[in-house]
């Protein structure tokens, strides 16, 4: 944890003396990696496809490429914060929104979803109420996918 913490004070440090657009071209670059990784994770919880998502507690959890659910959670969570800004906003932002809740919300691991939260009052309040509907329906998808993630499809009763 001190490494980590070490290292994203280092990173921070960098990223501020780099010029405004290549800190702009990195995080639209880590937004639409991870959006793309949580639409693939989706899609893997959904088909069991393994490494891509993992068995844990009888659910299929999103692990991406990371093959880790935590690790793929931070990346979505982080990638969920910076889609929110609104100086990052592209015609594309909404749909990487509702794909990184529903990956983050697909991992299941309840420490990032914790983490994400807390962050975001603390650091977007304002962009919340922008990105209300996108955030809402990519939670929902995502409970969606962990729903499914028993096999509950193949019995609508249950899944609902």
């Amino acid at each position: 944890m001190g490494a980590s913490i070490v290292s994203f004070v280092a990173a921070a440090a960098v990223v501020r003396q780099s010029p405004r657009r290549w800190r702009r071209g990195g995080a639209l670059f880590c937004i639409a990696i991870a959006a793309l990784t949580a639409v693939v994770g989706l899609v893997a919880c959904d088909v069991r496809w393994y490494p891509l998502s993992m068995r844990g507690q009888d659910l299929w959890r999103l692990s991406g490429t990371i093959t880790y659910s935590n690790a793929a959670g931070l990346l979505l969570g982080m990638a969920l914060l910076l889609a929110m800004d609104r100086t990052l906003q592209t015609r594309w932002g909404s749909l990487a929104i509702a794909a990184c809740a529903s990956g983050l919300v697909a991992t299941q691991s309840r420490s990032v979803v914790l983490a994400t939260l807390v962050a975001g009052l603390w650091l977007a309040r304002r962009e919340l109420r922008n990105a209300l509907v996108p955030l809402s329906l990519g939670a929902l998808a995502g409970i969606v996918t962990v729903a499914n993630s028993n096999g509950l499809a193949r019995r609508p009763l249950e899944l609902c």
